[in-house]
């Protein structure tokens, strides 16, 4: 009998010791998980089909893809928690990583938005740094929404005035005024074909490194979300933080890397993104071509 539990407890270990991305269930328990995705075109409208975005459970067999309506099926899944990917080619893959399914029926998913990857690009220009910075925040909501018109000249003359956008996680009194905040401006240009009548965003990866890869944090300390004004075609990535670099990672006398993705728009303020729950991080997706990289001496 003692042998016998020892044989159980060993043969357990080693399985939970081989799951990576999914932590499978030693049970009985099979069922049905079903959801639908939603295909989002690089304007960030909604495609009237969503058909064969994939669909699957990584790290094991379980993968299929959406009929014309975007629904998808998966059948005879065991109970366990799953890293679900959804994707498409020419598309952002989104996830969610830790998607706990506990078997014995079927569980509804939800819907999921795979956004297509834009096809304009940016130019990062100049870097403006301050050691001070004022800004009035303006109530829309909960008073977590920013807005403030922002003017630099650089050192060719070239002046940029821009309404910039961004939410906050903390929270403020409408009109509020905040001084001191060290921080740097960054200036570029939009280019695409026809200016949009709404907002293009990006996303700012600072980095020590020569280059970066969206997917994998290690490649980069901060990054973040920035959108041009309406039809706009110049992007002024403001109240970027001194402080929020210094808790990444950098110190004084880093050399600092700029490299900005464009992103599709329909994640309007906050880009797209999944949460990783082995890195702990957000990972930003349905991103185009890098753009050129721009830095500064961190002071």
């Amino acid at each position: 009998m003692k042998k016998l539990l020892l044989l159980l407890l060993l043969s357990s270990f080693c399985f939970l010791a081989s799951c990576k991305d999914t932590q499978v269930i030693q049970s009985s328990d099979t069922g049905t998980i079903i959801g639908k995705v939603g295909l989002y075109d690089e304007e960030g409208f909604a495609h009237d089909t969503s058909l064969d975005a994939t669909v699957e459970l990584e790290g094991t067999s379980f993968k299929t893809t959406t009929n014309v309506k975007g629904e998808w099926t998966l059948e005879n899944v065991p109970a366990g928690v799953y890293s679900v990917a959804f994707s498409k080619q020419g598309y952002g893959t989104i996830k969610n990583t830790a998607f706990q399914f506990v078997g014995n029926g079927t569980a509804n998913f939800g819907g999921m938005r795979v956004l297509k990857n834009p096809s304009f690009t940016v130019s990062l220009r100049n870097i403006s740094l301050n050691d001070t910075m004022s800004y009035t925040i303006i109530s829309r909501d909960s008073g977590r929404y920013r807005d403030s018109v922002l003017y630099s000249t650089d050192s060719s003359g070239h002046r940029d005035s821009l309404v910039v956008h961004y939410y906050d996680t903390v929270y403020h009194a409408p009109d509020t005024i905040i001084n001191n905040w060290g921080s740097f401006n960054v200036f570029g240009s939009i280019s695409r074909p026809n200016p949009r009548k709404w907002t293009d965003e990006v996303v700012i990866y600072c980095t020590k490194n020569a280059s970066v890869t969206p997917t994998d944090p290690s490649t980069y300390l901060y990054a973040l979300v920035y959108s041009t004004g309406y039809g706009g075609l110049e992007l002024s990535a403001a109240r970027l933080s001194l402080e929020g670099l210094r808790k990444s990672g950098f110190v004084k006398g880093d050399n600092v890397n700029m490299i900005a993705f464009p992103t599709n728009p329909e994640a309007s303020y906050t880009g797209q993104f999944y949460f990783d729950v082995k890195l702990r991080k957000n990972i930003y997706t349905a991103l185009g071509t890098a753009s050129n990289t721009i830095s500064f001496t961190m002071p």
